[in-house]
């Protein structure tokens, strides 16, 4: 009986383990939230379109970067898609948030796109608040300083961008 009750409470034991390795974390979920996906297939969109249009494209995981020096429309073209994948992803939850003082770059505007997903964000941001219609220049220093860009950060996190609770 004694060794009888030891199996069972072995077997127990076991499927609790099981059960909680079984278990979604926080940032599984987001991770296998459609809002990954979607935000995968805009990112990969404008990178196709930006190589296409003979851009200078940066894409390296949730960060992309599309810069010309001259192009300015067909950049908003670009950026007018972008909105639009990022618009239809999200289910539209767009806003422009400024950055705090005590943030880099402190007074930059952004627009953000956000679920939430098991206590998480899944984000998407520009870096800037260019519009379609008026794409800005890069900015900062070096020889690219006054080429067309746009640029957007995707990711998932307690706090958009580190540091916004909607």
């Amino acid at each position: 009986m004694f060794k009888a009750f030891w199996i069972a409470a072995m077997m127990v034991a076991c499927l609790s383990a099981n059960s909680a390795h079984a278990q979604t974390s926080p940032q599984q979920a987001a991770l296998q939230s459609p809002y990954v996906a979607k935000a995968r297939d805009c990112l990969r969109q404008l990178a196709t379109e930006g190589r296409n249009a003979g851009f200078e494209t940066d894409w390296d995981g949730g960060d992309i970067l599309v810069r010309d020096p001259a192009n300015k429309s067909k950049l908003g073209e670009l950026l007018s898609n972008m909105f639009a994948c990022l618009d239809a992803a999200f289910q539209r939850k767009k806003e422009m948030v400024d950055r705090p003082t005590d943030r880099p770059t402190p007074g930059t505007k952004s627009w953000i796109w956000y679920a939430a997903v098991d206590n998480l964000f899944v984000w998407c941001a520009s870096d800037g608040d260019s519009t379609p219609e008026d794409v800005g220049r890069m900015g900062g220093r070096g020889p690219k300083q006054d080429w067309y860009a746009i640029a957007f950060q995707c990711s998932i996190g307690e706090k958009i961008l580190g540091w916004y609770l909607p």
